[in-house]
């Protein structure tokens, strides 16, 4: 994922706006680095001028006709005519709604038959033609046409389980899906205290049309986790801001990838090659008392004779806070990403082009879930919302010029 040691830089200044003209330029330069990859460095990306999003369309209720209830988004993605196709985990169903958020039909449903689910939880739309289906309840990936028809079955090429689907299918029709594996031997008992290893990160794709499947070594990166006794069996806690890693797949293969402890993102593409690396001048909060507090407090509340062991954790936490938080590829394969912040902060995205230029960035004015991605579609931007009662909604706002 590191490119290696910088060349001498040749740098060409840029001035970059936001694309509606009222937003804080930024300098940002240009430079060669030794394996023929861009640097691309900006300023610290102000949030002056960022835009706030407000919703102009929310589906879903808590009482009412059954297609407008979500008991667990998985997955949202959005037809070039507006439809919207809403993935209900719990309810094993795809439902589309038109742009005025009315119920049109169940596309698939849970079943043993061509086209039906047994327990998805991730979909991708390709060309307006094929939704891609992740099914882990068969481990494939079942491909179907916009009337629910069944048009392709592939088992998956990688067989993991997340609360979300993170694979994607590229333009070219490969399908991509990142994966880890530790060679440190596990002991039994677990060693009690600060736990060190490392973990080695891939991608790895498989073609369809050739049946050939590669993989992309991202690195290994270490871990840290704290062990306890639990009764007669143990507790494991990661230690909170260690790290936060992050990746998005661009379209035409390849993809965006991040530690999240400082604000550089890189660009590998679908061989291999890292081809761009993207910094920003954004600096990192730090981790304070206070949040060493908070996380001790929450750990007992869950807890109460883990006290001890909490304080250990909220000891090791690193001096300051990962800077990103996840990153996005959108419709238009430009690059999201969020960065880190407090909890009652509007979450902030920063906008850039495949090239690493700055297009802008945008705040949501709105609630939108933490766990749950955010899908940019066409000039919208469609996320997952949860009230005080837990109800689930999905929420489309209008983005400004980028």
């Amino acid at each position: 994922m590191v490119p290696g040691r910088r060349a001498a830089p040749v740098l060409v200044a840029m001035a970059v706006a936001c694309g509606g003209g009222d937003a804080p330029a930024t300098e940002a330069t240009r430079e060669t680095l030794p394996n023929g990859a861009t640097l691309v460095r900006h300023g610290a990306l102000p949030l002056a001028g960022a835009r706030r999003l407000t919703p102009d369309l929310e589906v879903g209720v808590l009482e009412g006709e059954a297609p407008y209830i979500f008991g667990d988004v998985r997955g949202i993605e959005v037809r070039e005519d507006g439809t919207i196709l809403v993935l209900d985990h719990q309810a094993v169903e795809i439902r589309a709604f038109d742009q005025e958020g009315r119920y049109l039909s169940t596309i698939a449903s849970r079943g043993d038959g061509p086209g039906e689910l047994r327990e998805a939880n991730g979909m991708v739309l390709k060309g307006d033609t094929v939704l891609w289906v992740q099914d882990h309840g068969w481990w494939t990936m079942l491909g179907l046409d916009p009337e629910g028809g069944e048009v392709a079955r592939h088992p998956m090429h990688v067989r993991s389980y997340g609360y979300f689907w993170s694979g994607t299918v590229d333009d070219r029709g490969v399908f991509w899906k990142d994966t880890s594996h530790s060679e440190d031997e596990p002991t039994h008992p677990p060693p009690l205290g600060l736990v060190e290893g490392s973990v080695r990160s891939y991608l790895k794709s498989w073609d369809p049309r050739t049946d050939v499947t590669d993989s992309i070594f991202l690195g290994e990166a270490t871990y840290r986790t704290w062990i306890s006794q639990a009764g007669a069996g143990w507790r494991y806690r990661s230690i909170p801001f260690d790290r936060g890693d992050a990746i998005a797949f661009a379209p035409d293969g390849g993809a965006w990838v991040t530690d999240g402890r400082e604000y550089r993102v890189t660009r590998v593409n679908a061989a291999g090659d890292t081809t761009l690396v993207l910094e920003s001048a954004v600096e990192p909060d730090a981790v304070t008392r206070a949040d060493r507090a908070a996380y001790v407090r929450a750990a007992v509340e869950m807890d109460p004779d883990g006290r001890a062991a909490a304080e250990q954790v909220a000891a090791l936490m690193p001096a300051s806070k990962p800077v990103i938080a996840s990153l996005g590829v959108d419709g238009h394969g430009r690059l999201w990403v969020k960065r880190a912040g407090a909890e009652d902060e509007d979450p902030a995205y920063d906008v850039f082009a495949d090239d690493g230029e700055w297009l802008g960035n945008v705040l949501l004015g709105f609630a939108a879930s933490p766990v749950h991605p955010i899908v940019v579609r066409g000039d919208a931007l469609y996320a997952v919302t949860l009230d005080e009662m837990g109800v689930a909604r999905v929420v489309r706002a209008p983005l400004p010029p980028l």
